[in-house]
């Protein structure tokens, strides 16, 4: 049973991951790089993960150059 839940914070925290290099942090107070984002999930995956879900529905996708 542990390992199936170090496999669904793993395999959560690497989808965070992908998912919030893709948007535009700055204007974030909790994270304001991806990287905090993921070191916050794998240290308190309980509280961030969900934290994470919420910014996000907040937070811009970066503007792609042209």
């Amino acid at each position: 049973m542990s390992q199936a839940i170090v496999l669904v914070v793993l395999g959560s925290t690497i989808w965070l991951g992908f998912d919030a290099s893709q948007r535009d942090w700055t204007g974030s107070s909790f994270a304001r790089s991806t990287i905090a984002w993921v070191l916050g999930s794998l240290a308190l995956w309980i509280v961030v993960f969900p934290a994470y879900l919420v910014a996000r529905g907040r937070t811009p996708l970066k503007q792609r150059a042209a």
